[in-house]
């Protein structure tokens, strides 16, 4: 799913929201209530679960 992303995106700021829509995501901000599970590096290209 994120290769598949990131070749149709042109610009990367574009990349969660094509995300989302590509793969039927709901877009959710960030905020003390909500646990990251993964996070998708678009810099360094990498997949992983964060450590607290």
């Amino acid at each position: 799913m994120y290769r598949q992303t990131k070749e149709e995106v042109t610009d990367i700021q574009d990349f969660p929201d094509m995300f989302c829509r590509l793969h039927h995501f709901d877009r959710i901000l960030g905020s003390d209530e909500v646990s990251i599970d993964f996070v998708l590096d678009t810099d360094t290209d990498r997949i992983y679960s964060p450590s607290e």
